[in-house]
């Protein structure tokens, strides 16, 4: 048993211990199965945080007046965090 929790500190998803009775390849396949779809969904994860990050970046904003082409450049330089104030308004601040 120690074996099984070191391997699931160290990442493995599953482990099958020396069973007392046969092995079914259906319990095998239906665990490689879920670890398939788990690496899936975690692969998607990644690249649509990407793709956010991508498509609603500052440098996407477009801005006529120079006042907030200023105002935007400033946060380009320094992140950011966003505000929910309780008046419904949301604003941004940087981090500091």
């Amino acid at each position: 048993m120690d074996t099984a929790i070191e391997a699931m500190k160290l990442g493995a998803y599953d482990y099958i211990s020396k069973p007392s009775k046969p092995l079914k390849p259906d319990e095998i396949i239906l665990t490689l199965k879920k670890v398939e779809e788990r690496e899936r969904l975690r692969r998607e994860n990644i690249s649509l945080k990407r793709e956010i990050r991508r498509e609603y970046s500052f440098g996407n904003i477009i801005a006529k007046s120079s006042g907030m082409r200023e105002i935007l450049n400033h946060f380009r330089i320094f992140p950011l965090i966003l505000f929910s104030a309780p008046c419904r308004r949301d604003f941004v601040a940087p981090c500091r």
